[in-house]
């Protein structure tokens, strides 16, 4: 794929930085954001394509914990058109664009949906839909088109260029930084892994972010100890148990987890999101012989009659978040769960929220766990993981 020009790339980083908003150049009248002419995005160009229908229109407020039951209905239908499903990847197969038979033509796209429509997107979204982009561009070394870029909100644009999307889907080069700072906080852009030397890099990277919290030091050796072994045991965790061979996946998966992080030096926070594609908790969990406690609070919260497939999904990701281990000492899917809850706990704030399949399951220090159970899946596993260190004393 032919590069964009380091002008180009300039001007993308300006973009998110300056507040400013690049509005294309029309003649006359504006024409309507429903035209069925449109802006089409790609790694290497941009062009006119003309869309056969209405774009589909997400909800304003992309975020599971002020929006969960759209932003859910959303990352399912989003994966319903786009997802690569079954073994076939042939590039051709999934043309987001068709082309014009004669020259002068446009090409046509099917539809798209409308990220203008989008006001605000949390970190832990982002990271869900740059995955799911990430996905597609592993298996077919191709991602769906960005329409009309220039009509998407600054918050929305800024989230993501801060987190790398943009150069996940080929609209910019790789600057070459893993840091982006605004103000008091710093971002690390979106990473991905498999495998023990993924797992090194980005624990390193970890603990070189949270560097950023105090400028008189690093963290103390106590919570960046606690810090690296329970992320160490979560991305292990992906690892072992996410993509088992005898689970019958609806859409191709790439074996692999995206993190993000980022820091806030007035708030002293640290907050990382972690995402997989895997088979989800609810799925993994039921398969491991866990203690007795355990086994005893998950039947006590399963349901007779179900409403909806996954009903019985927050008593399963409830239980992660509850045992120790299992009757074999073998380590299960949700290990490196607790062990994050014991460092909010030793730092006395914070919060682990969890997302698996249809389930949630969110601990904050002082009120113990509070789960629910939703009729859509985020796609896999996502963690959002609150490290508040502003009881903590600062180093010097």
């Amino acid at each position: 794929m032919k590069k964009l020009t380091v002008r180009y790339k300039r001007w993308l980083v300006r973009r998110a930085h300056s507040g400013l908003l690049l509005k294309s150049k029309r003649r006359g009248r504006r024409s309507s954001v429903y035209s069925r002419i449109v802006t089409a995005w790609f790694g290497d160009r941009i062009e006119k394509v003309l869309c056969n229908r209405e774009p589909r229109r997400p909800p304003e407020t992309i975020c599971l914990q002020e929006n969960p039951s759209e932003t859910l209905t959303f990352f399912d239908e989003w994966r319903g058109r786009h997802a690569i499903s079954g073994s076939e990847t042939d590039p051709q197969r999934y043309r987001w664009v068709a082309k014009p038979k004669k020259n002068g033509k446009l090409g046509r796209i099917g539809g798209y949906v409308d990220y203008s429509a989008i006001k605000f997107i949390s970190t832990a979204s982002a990271l869900t839909i740059a995955a799911e982009y990430d996905r597609a561009r592993r298996l077919i070394g191709d991602v769906p088109p960005t329409i009309n870029l220039d009509d998407w909100s600054e918050q929305v644009f800024s989230k993501l260029f801060e987190l790398g999307f943009f150069e996940i889907v080929g609209l910019s080069q790789s600057v070459g930084q893993l840091y982006q700072d605004s103000g008091d906080v710093r971002t690390m852009k979106i990473v991905s892994g498999r495998n023990a030397a993924d797992l090194q890099r980005t624990s390193e990277n970890l603990i070189e972010l949270s560097k950023f919290i105090d400028a008189s030091g690093p963290l103390d050796d106590d919570i960046v100890s606690a810090l690296n072994s329970a992320l160490s045991e979560a991305m292990v965790n992906v690892a072992r148990h996410a993509y088992p061979e005898d689970y019958d996946f609806a859409y191709k998966h790439v074996d692999s987890w995206w993190m993000t992080a980022s820091a806030h030096r007035g708030h002293r926070l640290l907050t990382v999101v972690m995402y997989d594609q895997g088979a989800s908790i609810p799925v993994t969990f039921p398969k491991k012989k866990w203690t007795r406690a355990v086994q005893d609070f998950v039947i006590r919260n399963l349901t007779l009659q179900k409403e909806f497939e996954y009903q019985d999904d927050a008593a399963y990701i409830e239980g992660a978040m509850r045992r120790g281990e299992t009757q074999t000492g073998e380590p299960g899917r949700g290990e490196g769960l607790p062990q994050m809850m014991d460092l909010v706990d030793i730092c006395g704030a914070g919060s682990l929220t969890i997302w698996s399949r249809g389930g949630a399951g969110r601990y904050t220090h002082g009120k113990g766990i509070q789960s629910s159970s939703h009729r859509r899946s985020v796609g896999g596993t996502l963690i959002e993981w609150v490290i508040d260190l502003s009881r903590i004393e600062r180093n010097g």
